[in-house]
């Protein structure tokens, strides 16, 4: 059965379902009957284990952020280390690796099926998203982008921090120098402040704990927020090794 066959009358959700070995559903999966995989015949009914609890909130929001910064920096040639993405990459991947009861070589970052981001598209995911939080008008997935979108920018800037004395062609440092640039104006950074005081759920686990590592706040700290600052952004995102003293000072 198909999302398109669902009766809409009914509430659905995903479930847990047991069935003995040897046994299958009855009608596609549509019935709880479990009837055997040789004669088909009616064995028994199966066993519900309950709604499936989904993580995205923790894992997805790391892995979109990984995923958009390891395809911005193999798209311009300028990816070696990337720390960060590196482990948010292989922890990713451990823990699916776990589930799956696959083995994964967890010493390099496999790239492969990542998709490329050119800078230009990146730069236009970033306009879209500050456009968004500045007016306050996206919704939770919205919102939810714009954290993607900053975590990917600073593993960005991390990696390119690292390889100070990389060239990139055709105008790409400058392009991607100003689409990070929107993303430190102190407009942005009061709005990510209100909103992620208001919505702390927005941050869970593993991704509240690298945005706090990263940006120095924007999570809840034995029950009170800690605001983001404006010059630790602006330090997080920086292309150049060093940022100069006068702007930690603003």
């Amino acid at each position: 059965m198909t999302s398109d066959e669902l009766d809409p009358a009914l509430v659905w959700q995903p479930m847990m379902v047991g069935l003995p070995a040897g046994t299958h559903l009855t009608a596609g999966g549509s019935s709880p009957l479990a009837r055997s995989d040789d004669t088909n015949q009616l064995v028994t009914h199966a066993t519900l284990g309950g709604p499936i609890k989904e993580e995205e909130d923790d894992s997805d929001l790391l892995k979109v952020a990984a995923g958009v910064a390891l395809g911005v920096l193999l798209t311009i040639g300028a990816y070696k280390a990337a720390p960060h993405v590196k482990s948010w990459w292989r922890e990713l991947r451990a823990k699916k690796a776990t589930l799956s009861g696959a083995a994964e070589a967890a010493d390099e970052v496999n790239s492969s099926g990542v998709a490329t981001v050119s800078v230009a598209a990146f730069a236009s995911e970033v306009d879209i998203a500050v456009e968004e939080q500045l007016t306050m008008m996206g919704s939770t997935e919205a919102q939810r982008r714009v954290l993607e979108i900053l975590l990917a920018a600073a593993a960005i800037a991390d990696n390119m921090r690292a390889l100070s004395k990389a060239r990139l062609e055709d105008g790409a440092s400058a392009e991607l120098q100003s689409a990070l640039e929107k993303l430190t104006v102190p407009q942005v950074t009061d709005s990510l402040n209100r909103m992620l005081g208001t919505k702390g759920t927005l941050l869970d686990g593993e991704a509240q704990a690298e945005f706090m590592r990263i940006f120095g706040g924007g999570c809840a700290v034995e029950g009170q927020y800690v605001p983001l600052r404006n010059a630790r952004v602006r330090n997080a995102l920086r292309l150049l090794p060093t940022l100069e003293p006068q702007a930690l000072a603003r």
